[in-house]
């Protein structure tokens, strides 16, 4: 996954023109005119991503299973940080 912003032709570096010519093949090319659009078409991508690759998450983050996870895991530190 590569998001490019436009630019005049010289002014990337060697580098980043060699590793848009290797990912040529699988670029969907498409425009951003804000961060919030970049933002927006970044999320769409990765859902995507986790949904084609069958990781993707169902429900809130914070009210996943911990699986394995158990009391002893938790810092002290952590639980006051969060409950402050």
């Amino acid at each position: 996954m590569i998001f490019l912003t436009h630019s005049k032709q010289g002014e990337r570096h060697a580098k980043m023109h060699a590793v848009i010519g290797r990912a040529q093949g699988g670029l969907i090319r498409t425009c951003f005119a804000s961060m919030l659009e970049l933002v927006t078409r970044l999320y769409a991508v990765v859902i995507d991503y986790l949904g084609t690759n069958e990781l993707q998450h169902f429900g809130p983050l914070d009210a996943a299973h911990g699986h394995g996870v158990t009391l002893k895991d938790l810092r002290v530190e952590d639980i006051y940080r969060l409950s402050t």
